[in-house]
């Protein structure tokens, strides 16, 4: 009788740990069923972005890419297409896409050569406490990648809410932002703020710098994964439509007429190309709006807006393009 007992009592033993009962709630190492908040402080453990994977990007593929198309580039295809770098391949912004110009006073300036974006921004999140304070350690999130319908350089600004205690980087992706803030954990504060901040493959070199800041070695999440980027402007304000605003540019074609063999430009190098801002200026953006050309013949006469605009030539169907304004104005 008491062997059968023992034999019953073991029986139900593997039942049990084999069938697991449905609808049962967690049951922590004590044996005690957690608690609702131990339960959410299980999903918000922080993730380490010196051991997250790294997303892989390509600005040069046909989904992204206009001026510095990989497989046909619009501008000087027949010595862009030697230096356009493979996909996931780290990009030498100084060595390839630097461009020499001149400021709207005629100041000596250069910049940065992106690609032709929109003026509808993605979305970004940074990260910020109930006082407003920056989390010190969190990466801010992005949910696109360049190819990916709606990926723009620019991201409008939504700040998540934190409460105290929060742990920087518990929170690695959109979906967790949003679960969060259904959770009531966070909230979430729309601003008008848009920030240029151009995703590019790990390794990327960019040693220039933009308003006296490093411009390269900045991190965002994205799914997870860390996304490396390229930082510019931090501040610019959304139009009443809630779009990018622009800054115009003049530039001056080596054909006259269109982008086939690149910039005319003195033996230096130097474009006779004039941005209409500079930043620190209130309306200088990094998006620039070309809305007509200057005429080759003119080239020598252009030294600064003025006279680029009354250089005017042909028309151009309003191309904007990331190009901001890099290293020291002299």
């Amino acid at each position: 009788m008491l062997k059968s007992l023992k034999f019953l009592a073991a029986s139900t033993f593997l039942l049990v740990a084999c069938n697991p009962l449905p609808n049962l709630p967690p049951v922590a190492m004590s044996g005690i069923p957690m608690s609702p908040m131990a339960e959410s402080m299980k999903q918000m453990m922080p993730h380490d972005p010196n051991t997250a994977g790294v997303v892989s990007v390509d600005r040069f593929q046909d989904g992204f890419a206009t001026l510095f198309k990989r497989s046909g580039p619009a501008f000087d295809p027949v010595n862009v297409s030697k230096v356009v770098p493979a996909p996931n391949a780290p990009i030498d912004m100084d060595k390839y896409f630097l461009v020499s110009s001149l400021g709207p006073r005629g100041e000596k300036v250069t910049y940065y050569a992106l690609d032709v974006v929109s003026d509808q921004p993605a979305e970004g999140w940074v990260f910020v406490s109930e006082q407003g304070q920056p989390v010190a350690g969190q990466l801010p999130i992005i949910d696109l990648l360049p190819g990916e319908k709606g990926y723009n350089d620019f991201f409008r600004i939504t700040e998540v809410v934190v409460k105290a205690g929060y742990i920087p980087n518990s929170l690695a992706s959109a979906a967790d932002v949003k679960a969060a803030m259904v959770a009531g954990q966070v909230s979430l504060r729309m601003t008008d703020r848009i920030a240029n901040w151009a995703v590019v493959p790990q390794g990327s070199k960019a040693e220039m710098t933009f308003a006296g800041q490093p411009v390269s070695g900045y991190q965002a999440w994205y799914k997870g994964q860390v996304a490396p980027y390229l930082r510019f402007d931090t501040n610019l304000k959304a139009t009443p439509a809630g779009k990018v605003p622009s800054s115009p540019i003049v530039v001056i074609f080596k054909n006259g007429k269109d982008p086939a063999m690149g910039f005319q430009s003195e033996a230096s190098g130097r474009t006779h190309n004039v941005i209409a801002t500079l930043p620190g200026e209130t309306a200088y953006s990094s998006l620039w709006l070309h809305d007509f050309q200057g005429k080759l013949e003119g080239f020598e006469m252009v030294k600064d807006l003025a006279t680029a605009t009354a250089n005017r030539g042909a028309d151009l169907p309003d191309i904007l393009v990331n190009c901001p304004v890099v290293g020291p104005i002299q």
